[in-house]
């Protein structure tokens, strides 16, 4: 039911099997240790390390000063994953934010109505022109996710190489990530203001390791990429590893069996996508992403106080707010 570990917790009680039998945990402290004894390479994560990421917003802030995101996504027959990824980026706080996706989609993109857009095509799919649309909207960009239901074509394959090719801050995920795994020349293009979000299936592929190799040995697996290819490896689980290039380890234990959907991915990186425009470091913005996306919505709104206005709220809310001038409301 509970379980007392001296000083730190350990992995075993972290992760999954030995998670589920440690019950309640509590770390109690012991006193000081030889400085040999650096605990502090390993975190887990709670709810006061996300709050000190999220610090309050000027008053006197305005859009440009939160971010200009931009969102590679979407292709026919997956313009949900677009949708949601953009929608979490505007509820998480990106300033503003642009979907870039096959031009006869954008119409699908009309529930996201804070939304801007960039088609990348004349038609229904990418295709040689693409690249360049997309190059001449980064010198805007504070950030860059890619990945999203966007599909594995040479065409999409190419936007991979440019937003890598950009230095930009980004993150990594879906089909991005199926591309970086299936050209070793790509992961050569990786470095350090970039996210990997990849799950057991995606991390294995990116390896070439086993799904059970990954999923016994996480730690390893998370920590040994982010090191090897300098970037930041969010991998996604019960308990997730984030792993920084420098060897430090964030564990997130936030989030419930609910998550294990389609389209829990997308939210996750609209998220990350908006705490990078906001100015979060790689590492930091994988470690509040990933806790934000494992709470409860309650909490994490509470953790998002005003960035979680939208200006479509501001619209539901007039009637209400000029009836109570009246004294109807």
């Amino acid at each position: 039911d509970e379980t007392i570990t001296f000083q730190a917790a350990k992995r075993g009680q972290l992760l999954y099997p030995g998670r589920e039998h440690a019950g309640k945990l509590t770390v109690w402290p012991i006193g000081d240790l030889d400085p040999a004894y650096d605990i502090g390479r390993e975190v887990v994560l709670e709810k006061e390390d996300v709050a000190a990421l999220l610090p309050p917003r000027a008053k006197d802030s305005h859009k440009g000063d939160h971010g200009r995101g931009l969102l590679v996504a979407g292709s026919l027959g997956y313009m949900g994953a677009a949708s949601m990824s953009a929608a979490a980026a505007l509820r998480a706080g990106c300033g503003l934010l642009t979907v870039a996706t096959p031009g006869n989609l954008i119409p699908m993109l009309a529930g996201v109505r804070e939304a801007m857009t960039c088609p990348l095509s004349d038609g229904d799919a990418l295709d040689e022109t693409s690249r360049q649309r997309l190059e001449e909207r980064f010198p805007q960009a504070t950030a860059v996710a890619v990945g999203p239901g966007l599909g594995t074509s040479p065409a999409a394959r190419a936007l991979v190489e440019a937003v890598l090719l950009s230095g930009k801050p980004a993150v990594l995920d879906a089909d991005g990530l199926n591309l970086l795994a299936s050209d070793p020349a790509l992961l050569k293009l990786l470095h350090p203001n970039l996210i990997l979000t990849p799950h057991p299936g995606e991390m294995a592929r990116l390896t070439g390791r086993s799904i059970h190799d990954i999923s016994v040995r996480p730690v390893e697996a998370a920590t040994e990429f982010a090191a090897s290819h300098n970037c930041v490896l969010l991998l996604k689980g019960a308990t997730s590893v984030i792993a920084a290039p420098d060897g430090a380890i964030t564990y997130n234990l936030a989030g419930n069996p609910g998550l294990a959907k389609g389209g829990s991915g997308d939210v996750l990186t609209g998220i990350l996508l908006a705490l990078l425009c906001q100015g979060l470091a790689p590492y930091d913005a994988a470690r509040a992403g990933a806790y934000l996306l494992g709470l409860s919505a309650d909490m994490a709104l509470e953790l998002l106080r005003e960035r979680a206005l939208i200006a479509g709220d501001v619209i539901g809310a007039i009637r209400c707010t000029l009836e109570a001038l009246d004294g109807k409301c």
